[in-house]
């Protein structure tokens, strides 16, 4: 399985523009309707000319994180990468990022106690 395409600067500016749209006049979003042959669905009405929309999945683009930089011992940096290459093993989240961002998920509530 190839890795998907990484998205440009421009793509991801323009993704941004066409949801603030979206997000500014959820009414002007058309949806064309699906066919599955030549000829076209009879419409029964207001409500058949329109599928009924689910909502969307959220998407969480890199562009919504904040990057930082962090040292750690190697001992530690070497259990990094054997959990890693385990959880890519099961199909799971295996990038480091994901890694420390879960353990800090856990740990930041615990702090708060």
């Amino acid at each position: 399985m190839a890795a998907p395409k990484r998205l440009s600067l421009a793509n991801i500016a323009r993704e941004d523009a066409e949801l603030d749209a979206v997000a500014a006049n959820p009414a002007a979003v058309v949806v064309p309707p699906v066919s599955t042959g030549s000829t076209p669905a009879p419409s029964v009405g207001p409500a058949a000319s329109q599928p009924p929309q689910a909502a969307a999945p959220v998407r969480i683009r890199k562009s919504d994180f904040v990057k930082v930089s962090i040292t750690m011992p190697p001992e530690m940096f070497d259990q990094l990468e054997d959990l890693a290459r385990a959880r890519r093993k099961r199909k799971q989240p295996h990038m480091v990022s994901d890694l420390v961002r879960e353990a800090i998920a856990r740990w930041l509530p615990e702090q708060s106690k």
